[in-house]
């Protein structure tokens, strides 16, 4: 066995080899950035008697700039030798500054050992919950709100003067607020813009107002169908954390309601165990039965 750098004509051996690993796990082998990737920094691979039996890479984000990627992967009957270790040895050569950062899901209890043993902790775990809208609970609010506001769908804030600048504020603030493992590049407000609304769905995207301010988020977007809709980032201005339980339960509650008018059937959700708004849903879902996407640093 030996290793040596990645060439054009390992491309489709390495996707042949992601499919023998993984079978039908599209969020491993999507996450997975290698070869001739605009994003790429550095692939490694692993041969054995001609054949590519490990592959390992490091790439970037543009969002996220003080990290860099990276991810590992064996064929099983040649894992425990030492093989993944120096693969990781290498790779180090190629970064010098950046945290590691990389992702495996909960149930890979094999990979997670091994990431242990490279010093990798669990900073993030990312829940995905479907939601079937004729089995979501109904949402208790609690009277905590001293104050005045109003619950505005996107679609109607359109329709008014207020500035699409704010929600780029707020929402900025809400991400930042929750990504202080891995801190976000300084992105234009176009880029901001594209992220926030492309795809968005105005109608089942709603905020809370006070004093004709925006205080509180929840997004939906449109789905691969249909009858699906997925959540979207939702949070608090930080002078109103103290009260995000309930403004967030509120949000919910119209999003719900709409979706149903709407005959949307199903709600995807991403839920970051970082993102305290995420969270608040934990209140009408049992997240431990779910796997979850765990996020690791080093």
């Amino acid at each position: 066995m030996y290793i040596r750098e990645f060439n054009k004509d390992d491309t489709l051996h390495i996707k042949d080899l992601l499919i023998e690993i993984y079978h039908d796990d599209v969020c491993s082998i999507g996450y997975f950035k290698f070869g001739n990737s605009t994003s790429t920094v550095k692939t490694l691979v692993a041969i054995n008697r001609n054949k590519i039996i490990g592959v390992a890479s490091l790439w970037e984000n543009k969002i996220h700039k003080d990290s860099i990627y990276i991810g590992i992967h064996l064929l099983e009957k040649f894992r425990h030798k030492g093989l993944g270790t120096s693969l990781f040895s290498q790779l180090l050569e190629f970064n010098h500054k950046k945290q590691y950062q990389c992702s495996l899901w909960s149930y890979n209890n094999i990979g997670l050992k091994f990431a242990k043993k490279l010093d990798f902790n669990v900073m993030r775990k990312t829940f995905e919950p479907i939601y079937d809208l004729s089995l979501i609970p109904k949402i208790n609010l609690l009277n905590d709100l001293d104050f005045c506001y109003s619950i505005n769908s996107f679609a109607s804030l359109n329709n008014t003067k207020f500035k699409k600048s704010n929600i780029i504020s707020l929402f900025k603030e809400i991400y930042m607020r929750n990504h202080k493992f891995n801190k976000v590049s300084k992105l234009s407000d176009s880029q901001w813009d594209n992220i926030i609304f492309n795809n968005l769905c105005p109608d089942a995207s709603f905020a809370i107002l006070k004093d004709s301010k925006i205080i509180a988020l929840s997004l939906m977007y449109y789905g691969e169908d249909n009858l699906t809709l997925e959540l979207g980032l939702r949070g608090v201005k930080g002078e109103f954390l103290f009260f995000e339980n309930n403004l967030i339960l509120t949000l919910l509650d119209s999003q719900f309601t709409k979706c149903k008018k709407e005959n949307y059937l199903f709600i995807k959700d991403e839920i970051d165990s970082t993102d305290s708004g995420a969270m608040v849903v934990s209140q009408l879902i049992d997240l431990t039965k779910i796997s979850s996407w765990n996020t690791l640093i080093r």
